[in-house]
């Protein structure tokens, strides 16, 4: 009888092992699914403070990037090297978001208010479009992009071109693309520190 009682014992702290496992691994998961949750959530919110000009520089392109990444993809532009392109094309038409049309008129890209296309304008202020976010300017950006059928590009060279022939930029082809060349370069540097 006494082998029957150590094996109930036995089996008893198994059972009693597997529930502390159980619950343990319950804990577990519901720890990872709110933070998920958490995580989730805070990268839904509406990003649309302009970081101000005492931050650091690189402070102030990720959470641009941050940003400009947050309306495209409400638009439907989700590739990442798009984001980036596009980032740097930001930074090259607002001097590294320090310009007085993206500082009044919360304009990323110096764009006009378009008379033809779908728009997240709020009208002209100074000649420029005008919004009421910067999430509402990436937005905007995608509008355009899509409405005059541009592809995803890999690199800064061929999507300057691009946006040459469209008639996006008056500069030469050779400046606007040395400088959304390097602005790109930057930005993949900050981005792949991290």
């Amino acid at each position: 009888m006494s082998e029957l009682k150590k094996s109930s014992q036995s089996w008893s702290m198994w059972a009693l092992l597997l529930v502390g496992l159980v619950a343990a691994l319950g804990v577990f998961l519901f720890i990872r699914n709110r933070k998920k949750q958490q995580e989730t959530e805070n990268s839904d919110q509406d990003v649309t403070e302009v970081p101000d000009k005492d931050e650091d520089e690189d402070e102030i392109i990720l959470v641009n990037y941050k940003i400009i990444s947050q309306g495209l993809e409400i638009e439907g532009i989700e590739d990442e090297t798009m984001h980036r392109l596009i980032t740097a094309q930001a930074m090259h038409e607002t001097a590294i978001f320090d310009s007085p049309v993206f500082e009044k008129n919360k304009n990323y890209f110096g764009m006009g208010h378009p008379s033809k296309r779908p728009t997240t304008s709020t009208g002209k202020v100074g000649g420029y479009a005008n919004y009421e976010t910067l999430v509402d300017s990436a937005k905007d950006y995608a509008l355009y992009y899509k409405y005059v059928g541009l592809p995803n590009f890999t690199d800064a060279k061929t999507f300057a071109a691009e946006l040459k022939k469209k008639d996006y930029y008056t500069d030469s082809f050779v400046n606007y693309s040395a400088g959304v060349s390097a602005h790109f370069k930057k930005l993949n540097q900050l981005l792949n520190v991290g």
